[in-house]
């Protein structure tokens, strides 16, 4: 939830989708206006941790 609020919060989302899958699966998509805009928030915040915190299941 944490990431939803950090991408919502972000300059350059033109839109966003959450969905949730099981007790502990969910499933983002968002829209961004360039690359750019995209990578700040990925490498970032709330959603650069539950990405590391995701690799030790995988």
């Amino acid at each position: 939830m944490k990431t939803v609020s950090q991408s919502r919060k972000s300059e350059g989302l033109l839109y966003s989708s959450f969905n949730k899958e099981g007790w502990d699966t969910y499933w983002t998509l968002t829209f961004w206006e360039n690359k750019d805009a995209m990578k700040e928030y990925r490498n970032n915040g709330s959603h650069l941790k539950a990405v590391k915190v995701s690799r030790i299941y995988f």
